[in-house]
């Protein structure tokens, strides 16, 4: 073995270790190879070799083992290296120029937090590069929605969906303001961030604009369960944020912008294909056809829409809108 593959495996062993002494319930060896990306049995030899310096604790849940380190990691394993504050500060810095700056305070004294607990020779040792890679890079500005809620309306969503309970808030939109009632399911946190909501036990979740809301109230009174909920998938119908009946979508963008289509990410479940033309067919399953044909816009006529004929529709319309303001 040569010293970069004996180097490889020490930092997956410690990757490793830092996955099993950051969670409180444990990891089954299943979970291990999922994480690291390797098969049961690389698992099993890793967990092995990682007791032999950190002691593991297994629990037993139900038919499964879970493994957990019994100690906590040496400050030399938990010190993060120049990189990983560099890649924060890079975050900090894109969240507050897109106006998201109580998200981005926060990172901010974790940042600082994260500093204090490392030895005064490391903050030393790490300085010169930190200051010249954070100076290096920039977070591009992006055109967009600048439209940041309020801090009493962020916690009041948070504490509402950690105690599982109601919230109550007064809400503006185009046909005036009227105060809600919702069980909280998820957030959709972006420049503009939207609170995902049940109106009641049996209705569909809706989208309300977290810039939109004022005066929240969290209640005492347990929110509806929907166990069948799942925040992703309910992102996934939709192109964006715009919910709609989800339909077969079907993109053929053309050989000339080939290299940028394949590595854009029109949806988290598309599928992809090169046509004996050239072109690159993009297919997947979505709703918000408005956002979906205002996007198609910034591919200068590269694009076919193939279908659904909603999409072709809607697109006709949003370009005869255009076109009558010329």
């Amino acid at each position: 073995m040569t010293d970069d593959a004996r180097k490889l495996g020490l930092v997956r062993h410690l990757q490793l270790a830092l996955r099993l002494g950051a969670t409180a319930d444990g990891l089954t060896i299943d979970e291990i190879a999922d994480e690291m990306e390797v098969s049961r049995r690389t698992a099993q030899r890793m967990r092995a070799a990682l007791d032999l310096v950190f002691p593991i604790e297994a629990i037993r849940d139900g038919q499964a083992l879970r493994y957990r380190l019994q100690l906590h990691l040496p400050s030399s394993v938990l010190a993060p290296t120049t990189d990983e504050l560099a890649d924060l500060d890079l975050a900090i810095a894109a969240l507050r120029k897109r106006g998201e700056t109580e998200q981005a305070d926060r990172l901010d004294i974790l940042r600082h937090r994260m500093l204090s607990a490392l030895r005064n020779k490391d903050r030393m040792r790490l300085a010169p590069d930190l200051e010249l890679l954070s100076k290096a890079r920039l977070p591009i500005a992006v055109p967009g929605p600048r439209t940041p809620a309020s801090p009493e309306i962020q916690r009041a969503c948070h504490l509402a969906l950690l105690a599982g309970v109601l919230l109550r808030f007064d809400y503006t939109s185009a046909n005036g303001s009227r105060r809600h009632e919702v069980a909280p399911r998820g957030l959709l946190v972006g420049p503009r961030s939207y609170l995902v909501a049940a109106g009641n036990d049996w209705g569909d979740p809706m989208l309300f604009r977290l810039d939109r809301m004022a005066n929240p109230e969290v209640l005492s009174v347990p929110a509806w369960a929907d166990e069948d909920f799942d925040l992703e998938e309910f992102a996934a119908q939709s192109f964006g944020v715009f919910q709609e009946e989800p339909e077969d979508v079907v993109l053929r963008f053309d050989s000339a912008v080939l290299d940028e289509a394949s590595a854009f990410e029109f949806h988290p479940e598309q599928e992809t294909r090169t046509l004996a033309d050239g072109r690159l067919e993009v297919s997947f399953c979505s709703g918000g056809f408005v956002e979906l044909a205002w996007h198609l816009f910034r591919w200068s006529g590269a694009v076919e829409i193939v279908s659904p004929e909603v999409l072709k529709e809607t697109m006709r319309e949003q370009l005869q809108r255009t076109a009558a303001r010329l």
